[in-house]
């Protein structure tokens, strides 16, 4: 039987009509079939963070982690795909948000340790000294070796700590209001000073805290407690200077017979020694 030519077309036409038809509902249950597999892969429970664990804090509850933790944790992403999908977990703008939110943090690692569990490795900032400001110095805030004022501190940790005197306005933290390059030298000195000093074993001297001056310079309020009525006298030296000359000068002018001499007799006039001019030490003895 032959067919006309029209009739081929037809059944030519028909063909490619089928063969369309076949491939777009081939593509249509591809496209199911790759949605479905995204929705599983988004929705499914195995891989959700359901654990988190924090390790490391002291002085930071838990508690307080976790606030800051949950508030970016919950909820979805364009109210599609879950905050806490083991893909999408907002790792990064947890660790900024809780360094920003809790100063006392010196670093927060965030490791992912299986599909359903994080685990928060804290490690909290360790006080160098105190930074004390107000009228009378009377509000005292922990200081860390790279100059962070980062949260208040209880009133008897001013007999543990060295003290360094800042203004009378109010913190607002966190804060750094002193170089780290001056406090690490200050808390040195400090630390230094009272060996500097002593004449005898029984020898109980203590540098109490100082106060930061223009131009680099520091007072300190340093204190002999073995001389009967406890003394409390300054001593003024320049941070920008060496402070292994500036402390070989306050020994030699220290223990010399004459200072000794005229201490012996008016050790509780003793106003102030200044070492801030070289080898040229002076110093003072009130009338």
């Amino acid at each position: 039987m032959t067919l006309s030519h029209r009739e081929v077309l037809e059944r030519s036409n028909k063909l490619r009509r089928r063969e369309r038809s076949r491939r777009y509902y081939w593509w249509l249950a591809l496209a199911i079939l790759i949605l479905a597999s995204l929705v599983f892969m988004i929705e499914t429970p195995w891989l959700q963070i359901k654990t988190v664990t924090v390790v490391g804090n002291k002085v930071v509850t838990d508690s307080e982690i976790m606030l800051v933790v949950e508030s970016l944790s919950v909820g979805r992403y364009f109210y599609v795909i879950p905050k806490n999908h083991i893909v999408w977990y907002p790792i990064a703008k947890i660790k900024q948000q809780l360094s920003t939110t809790l100063p006392r943090l010196q670093r927060v690692e965030i490791y992912r340790r299986n599909f359903n569990e994080v685990e928060i490795k804290i490690v909290e900032r360790s006080p160098l000294a105190l930074w004390c400001v107000g009228v009378g110095h009377d509000r005292c805030f922990f200081i860390d070796q790279t100059g962070l004022v980062y949260a208040p501190a209880p009133w008897f940790s001013r007999a543990l700590f060295f003290e360094i005197i800042g203004t009378t306005s109010p913190v607002t933290l966190p804060a750094e209001p002193v170089p780290a390059f001056y406090l690490l030298k200050l808390v040195q000195f400090a630390a230094a000073g009272p060996s500097l000093l002593a004449t005898t074993s029984s020898d109980v001297i203590r540098f109490e805290s100082a106060e930061l001056w223009p131009a680099g310079d520091a007072v300190f309020t340093v204190r002999n407690y073995n001389l009967g009525p406890i003394l409390t006298w300054q001593l003024r030296i320049d941070l920008d200077q060496d402070l292994e000359v500036t402390g070989r000068n306050l020994s030699s002018v220290w223990h010399s017979n004459t200072f000794q001499q005229e201490f012996k007799t008016k050790h509780i006039l003793l106003d102030y020694l200044d070492v801030r001019f070289g080898n040229k030490v002076f110093y003072k003895f009130n009338d």
